[in-house]
């Protein structure tokens, strides 16, 4: 399943500093809010992605998925 999501690609070949509040939001149809903060690929071609998703209390899950790339989940509240 190819990511249906189109994202520009950074090489992450060198330390850089990633703003989160410089992520355009997206909004979740179970009406949270989603950061896209960066997408790269590191030098050995491996894709990672971070983002800062926002869940609203008592809001269902957003539907089972295939992540494509390295993912890290810090749960902060909740």
């Amino acid at each position: 399943m190819a990511d249906p999501t189109p994202h520009t690609v950074t090489q992450l070949d060198q330390s850089r500093i990633f703003r989160p509040e410089d992520a355009p939001v997206r909004k979740l149809p179970n009406g949270g809010q989603s950061w896209d903060i960066l997408h790269g690929a590191l030098p050995t071609g491996e894709s990672v992605r971070v983002h800062e998703s926002e869940q609203p209390a008592g809001a269902p899950p957003n539907p089972a998925h295939i992540i494509h790339h390295s993912e890290l989940i810090a749960v902060i509240e909740g």
